[in-house]
């Protein structure tokens, strides 16, 4: 691990226990090096790193915060990382999205209105979308919590199967001669 990890990983379990709350502004830099046991340019590259993911915020002139960690805030950064990750990496998301999205799909069906429903089938129609879509928009317009997280896993189930069609083969070691 570099120290550019350390450091981010420093700061974000500094954040994940409280020490760090939302809108508090970061500790001065010397503090934060001999705390984290890092220098100044490694420091400096996991804020930028996690600021870049949302959970900081550098302000000019004044230093730099915890974001308000709200979701909203971090998914431009997570879907940047997403972006990149090879097959592989891309795979093993699934084991975390499965049961997030299965929960949001829940809460989403629980609380969705006529106005939210009518607005989801509209971006349906526009983009073309599948039928994993139209079980979970159907299930929300039933205001079904269990419909909508069956349909979300299997929805994701379908999606990383797609996928894994296009996962290389496992390496049987050097072939026999």
């Amino acid at each position: 691990m570099t120290a550019t990890d350390e450091a981010a990983d420093g700061l974000r379990a500094m954040i994940a226990k409280g020490e760090l709350t939302p809108g508090q502004q970061l500790p001065a830099e010397p503090e934060l090096c001999a705390r984290l046991g890092v220098s100044r340019g490694s420091l400096r590259e996991a804020v930028r790193s996690l600021a870049a993911l949302g959970l900081l915020e550098s302000r000019h002139g004044s230093g730099t915060f915890v974001s308000a960690l709200r979701p909203g805030q971090m998914l431009p950064g997570f879907a940047a990382t997403v972006d990149v990750l090879p097959l592989d990496g891309l795979l093993e998301l699934f084991d975390v999205r499965r049961p997030l999205e299965a929960q949001a799909a829940a809460l989403a069906a629980a609380r969705a209105d006529e106005r939210v429903v009518a607005r989801l089938r509209e971006v349906q129609k526009r983009l073309a979308s599948d039928l994993g879509h139209e079980a979970l928009i159907n299930a929300m317009a039933a205001r079904d919590p269990a419909a909508a997280a069956a349909a979300a896993t299997a929805h994701l189930s379908q999606t990383e199967v797609r996928l894994r069609r296009y996962a290389p083969l496992p390496d049987d070691g050097p072939a026999a001669g």
